[in-house]
């Protein structure tokens, strides 16, 4: 795509923000996404099976993290509240996985961690820091 067919190219820069919050939008809930259908919590969009693949998910998960940390304080609230909503389910999923230990799926009796795709969620839908500092401790990187 050239550069002459972007809404900024017009003459006004900040007119094609609204085209790379949506791209930025659709990239992180891409990642989200393919982070729980490789932890088996979504079913393969192409096959309807529920795969693990926990070194994949990580890998996904960990990718998320670095844009939360290359990104920090050039978002938008709405952006760094969907990057963090992203990014803690993605975890939480991965958490609950590696406690059951490598079984060949989730429990689909219950519902899969999801997370939003029709929308940015706004100030007033994300929760507050209701987690105490220890259970945020509890997630821990291994390689």
């Amino acid at each position: 795509m050239s550069d002459t067919t972007s809404p900024g190219a017009a003459g006004d820069p900040a007119a094609g923000t609204d085209v790379h919050a949506q791209h930025f939008h659709n990239m992180v809930m891409q990642i989200a996404n393919t982070a729980l259908t490789f932890l088996g919590a979504v079913p393969h969009p192409e096959t309807g099976e529920h795969i693990q693949d926990l070194d994949m998910a990580r890998l996904l998960i960990d990718q998320l993290a670095m844009l939360e940390v290359k990104t920090k304080g050039n978002l938008s609230a709405q952006e760094a509240a969907l990057l963090k909503q992203a990014l803690m389910a993605a975890r939480m999923a991965f958490v609950e996985v590696t406690k059951r230990g490598k079984q060949p799926a989730l429990d689909v009796s219950k519902p899969a961690p999801s997370v939003e795709t029709a929308k940015t969620p706004d100030e007033s839908t994300v929760p507050k820091a209701s987690i105490d500092e220890d259970e945020r401790k509890k997630f821990v990187k291994k390689y």
